[in-house]
């Protein structure tokens, strides 16, 4: 199953990379992929392999939606 979301609202769907979120965060892009593999950021992966996160997630895990 896809972690992707299902929204249709192009705003709410802006993604960024791993050093993006990890910024956002203050953590480092380890504990950001650590994060994605837990299912407590969205997250999807490129053609070439890297990830990228929805931007909303990142701002959720700092409010406490997402966080440990």
């Amino acid at each position: 199953m896809s972690n992707e979301p299902v929204n249709s609202n192009p705003e709410s769907l802006e993604y960024i990379t791993v050093a993006e979120a990890a910024s956002i965060i203050k953590v480092s892009s380890f504990t950001i992929k650590r994060y994605i593999k837990s299912n407590k950021l969205i997250a999807k992966r490129t053609p070439g392999g890297h990830w990228r996160l929805l931007k909303s997630s990142c701002y959720d895990c700092l409010t406490g939606g997402g966080s440990e």
